[in-house]
């Protein structure tokens, strides 16, 4: 019997674990959930999050202050100079997550497409109201609302985010192309979150097909 549990424990898969800088609760609630949806398919993820708040001075200091150089998340929020100032930060191991205007973008994408610009960050809320059967007056940043939002995305969801996201970007034109410290961006819409959550799929064996 002790010989059997010994066999056990030697093939117990590693845990992948990926240390990221959330600027939102948003973003670390999504990670949260995306843990959870790997896990219930056995795979053995976990994603170490910590909290920054991005500045004219970028994310240097919460960097220096412990190496979660592997992901950051954060928006550009309109915020041009504290979004440059941040994806400056951001060493070329790091995968920087954004998404530009904000992170409701990626949600939406795991429902339908979305190409439009927008000139306000809550230019998406009526359209994640109704895509994800919320209430014409819905405060989508409420734990509550957030954990509504979250409880209506799958695996396959993610996967379909992930697609949408590649093609939204590939749609972009190259005279549209700008580039900060090896990192390429263009005016929104436009998004990174899915190179992470690709290579997090990579990793863990996980096909997005």
């Amino acid at each position: 019997m002790k010989q059997e549990k010994r066999s056990s424990k030697l093939l117990r898969p590693k845990e992948r674990q990926w240390r990221c800088l959330c600027e939102g609760a948003q973003e670390k609630d999504y990670l949260k959930h995306l843990e959870k949806l790997l896990r219930d398919q056995e795979y053995s993820v976990r994603f170490d999050t910590k909290p920054f708040a991005p500045s004219s001075k970028g994310i240097q200091t919460a960097l220096l202050q412990v190496d979660y150089g592997k992901c950051v998340l954060f928006d550009h929020d309109g915020r041009d100079m504290a979004f440059r100032a941040t994806l400056q930060s951001c060493k070329k191991s790091t995968i920087p997550a954004f998404s530009n205007r904000c992170f409701d973008l990626w949600l939406l994408l795991h429902k339908s497409d979305y190409h439009h610009h927008v000139s306000q960050n809550d230019a998406y809320v009526e359209k994640i109201r109704t895509e994800f059967n919320l209430g014409a007056e819905a405060d989508i940043k409420t734990e509550e609302n957030r954990q509504h939002i979250l409880d209506q995305i799958s695996l396959e969801d993610v996967k379909s985010a992930v697609h949408r996201a590649k093609i939204l970007r590939k749609e972009k034109l190259e005279s549209d192309r700008k580039e900060i410290a090896g990192h390429v961006y263009y005016d929104n819409p436009d998004i990174t979150v899915h190179i992470f959550i690709e290579e997090v799929f990579k990793v863990c064996g996980m096909p997005l097909t």
